[in-house]
This record gives C-alpha cells, sequence and structure tokens, in this order.
C-alpha cells in the first residue's frame, strides 16, 4: 500500500493543501513565461507536467480521477464503457518502491502489483460491479509485446494524442524505465504500445493472472494476497 495514505490525516491535508498552492504557481508562472514570450517556455514544459503530475496524484485519486486497483495500478477517469489503465504515477514509485529493488526485483513486484490490479478488476465484473461489455487498454513501455499477447491483450498502433502524451511525460517514463532496469536507460518511443482487450477476454484470463501474481509474490517475499472469487 502506498505509505502516504497511512500518515495522519493532517498531515495528508497539509500536503494537499501546499501542493495545490504550488501547481497553481507553476501552472501559471509557466503559462505567463510562455505568453511574455520566454524562448524556453516550450522547453519547460517537458518539466512542468511530471511535477504537477506528482504533486497532483493525491487529489486525483480523492476526486475519482484516478481509481486504483494496486499500489502499482491505476484506471484513468473510469467509466463502463472503457477502462484506461496506467502504471503508477511517480508519487506512487517514490512511496511504493524501495530503491535497493531497483533492477529485477522491481520489475517483478510491478508486475505482480499490476496482476493483483486485474484480479480487482476481474473480481468487479464477477460481482457486477463492472459490466464484462467494458474496453480495457493501456500504453505500455513495460510489457513486451509477447508478454502484452500472453496477457490476453491485442496490440495496436498508439494514436497520435497517445505518442504526445509519452512524450509529455518522457522525464518520468527515464526515470522510472531506469529504476526498472537498474542502470540508465532510455525507452524508445516507438517500442510504446496500446494493448486492448475486452472485459469479457479479461475474464477468460484470471487463473493466468492469480497464477502470476502468486509465482512473483513467492519469488520476491511480497505478501500473498486473497483475492475474493478467487
Amino acid at each position: 500500500m502506498n505509505e502516504f495514505y497511512d500518515w495522519p490525516k493532517w498531515q495528508q491535508y497539509t500536503f494537499l493543501t501546499l501542493s495545490t498552492i504550488l501547481v497553481t504557481a507553476l501552472y501559471f508562472g509557466w503559462l505567463y513565461y510562455m505568453i511574455m514570450g520566454g524562448s524556453w517556455s516550450f522547453i519547460l514544459v517537458f518539466l512542468v507536467v511530471p511535477i504537477i503530475q506528482f504533486l497532483t496524484t493525491p487529489m486525483n485519486r480523492i476526486m475519482g480521477i484516478f481509481k486504483y486497483y494496486s499500489p502499482m495500478l491505476l484506471v484513468y477517469n473510469p467509466n463502463d464503457k472503457q477502462y484506461d489503465l496506467h502504471n503508477g504515477t511517480s508519487f506512487d514509485y517514490l512511496f511504493v518502491m524501495k530503491w535497493r529493488d531497483r533492477g529485477r526485483s522491481a520489475k517483478n513486484q510491478i508486475l505482480a502489483y499490476y496482476m493483483e490490479g486485474f484480479l480487482r478488476i476481474v473480481e468487479e465484473m464477477e460481482s457486477g460491479k463492472l459490466p464484462e461489455s467494458v474496453i480495457i487498454t493501456g500504453t505500455s513501455y513495460f510489457f513486451s509485446e509477447s508478454t502484452a499477447k500472453r496477457l490476453g491483450f491485442e496490440v495496436k498502433k498508439p494514436s497520435g494524442f497517445h505518442t504526445f502524451n509519452i512524450y509529455m511525460n518522457y522525464l518520468d517514463l527515464l526515470w522510472m524505465y531506469s529504476y526498472s532496469e537498474g542502470r540508465l536507460a532510455f525507452p524508445s518511443v516507438k517500442n510504446i504500445k496500446r494493448v486492448e482487450i475486452s472485459g469479457a477476454e479479461f475474464v477468460k484470463n484470471k487463473a493466468y493472472y492469480k497464477k502470476l501474481m502468486t509465482f512473483l509474490r513467492a519469488r520476491e517475499n511480497m505478501p500473498q494476497l486473497t483475492i475474493a472469487n478467487s
């Protein structure tokens, strides 16, 4: 679990208040600089966006923009028609992952958290809270094409919007990817994949998701989880 949410409420709300002030100042400061013809305004956006995303993660969670299914798997703006899966933000990495686990161990732990999230989504569909007609999508640099297919996803070319979004968040991707590789490593945008699966097909892969989660958690000495209806 993200340790931030174990903090006393007054500390959480203090962070939320200060982060809101900082985000507002940062956004309008950058906007003013751009309007005034700041020559570095375009370059600065690649720094401003990751900082804002870090600072607004708890607020996005409270507002329901981010719906977490595990400490490192969230759905952006969830609805009954489409579930857009996302890796945890830099804020989640800071509070969930450990520096000593960088490299293969981090990859295994993150994948285990993904499988935990997958199983909780399956659980919602099996209980009727989420229709099996929902389309589950994601943009991944973490999965190889073969891994995505083993997980049941159809691999597609990302749209221009998703490619642009990747560029805007490249600094975050750079350090997250380097952390999972255990060394400085630059993710290639051309290797980014858009993956998609129907809810009905997603449910069919439940046994595989559970088996993989159990294996990875045992391998990394993570506590085993009991998922309802599994």
